[in-house]
């Protein structure tokens, strides 16, 4: 029935972004309402970077159009972000996703490929990359990842392309397409998707498309029904 004082250091949540005009943000998010406030540049000199995601104590970016590689940053005990390092070179790379100690990388340029990476969690360094070829995608958005399927958007081709991954090495297989054109959600009709967003939480899927956002619930097996 007694008392004890416990010294701690709460930790508190960040929302990291990157921002078509070249840096990463970062802002503070409400444990109480999901608010966001105190945005400010966590790392910059990028060209229009366009996906980012974390592992551990690394923070992953894809640099933008034009660039081939995809950068490793340290991320420091407050939430920032230390120096941004070349980790790996690709095609395009558009969007990332962490799973299951691998990077996945998705390439924009076509026929349509998701790279997939082990990451050393001592260095951030990135080994053992397999080209794994999903279909004929071109521009390739988007890449979500859980522990047994990949998801992948095609921006151009309207697709959400679901993949099996092996458990062992993480490469993909036994990749099927779905158009996304032609949905109905809250706000308005989707005659052309245009997605370019896809994240996986709580068993839904979530797809970020021009007309709204679509939340499509996960089976047993990874697959979605549009």
């Amino acid at each position: 029935t007694g008392t004890v004082n416990i010294p701690y250091a709460s930790i508190p949540g960040f929302l990291y972004m990157t921002d078509l005009t070249a840096q990463v943000l970062r802002c503070a998010v409400s444990a109480t309402d999901g608010s966001l406030s105190a945005c400010a540049t966590m790392a910059a000199g990028f060209n229009a970077p366009s996906g980012i995601a974390f592992s551990g104590n690394w923070a992953y970016v894809a640099p933008g159009v034009g660039a081939g590689d995809v950068d490793v940053c340290p991320v420091n005990a407050d939430g920032s972000l230390g120096a941004c390092i070349l980790a790996q070179t690709f095609g395009s790379p558009s969007a990332l996703s962490v799973s299951n100690g691998r990077l996945y990388v998705a390439d924009a340029n076509g026929p349509g490929y998701v790279h997939s990476c082990d990451i050393n969690n001592a260095d951030g360094s990135l080994s053992n990359c397999n080209d794994n070829a999903i279909g004929a995608i071109n521009t390739m958005d988007g890449v979500a990842v859980t522990a047994t399927t990949a998801y992948t958007v095609d921006n151009i081709g309207n697709n959400l392309t679901t993949c099996a991954v092996n458990p062992t090495d993480g490469t993909l297989s036994g990749c099927t397409q779905q158009s996304l054109n032609n949905t109905t959600p809250l706000g308005g009709n989707t005659p052309v998707a245009a997605p370019r967003s896809v994240s996986a939480y709580g068993g839904n899927l979530y797809v970020g498309t021009g007309a709204a956002i679509l939340m499509l619930p996960i089976a047993p097996d990874g697959s979605v029904t549009i």
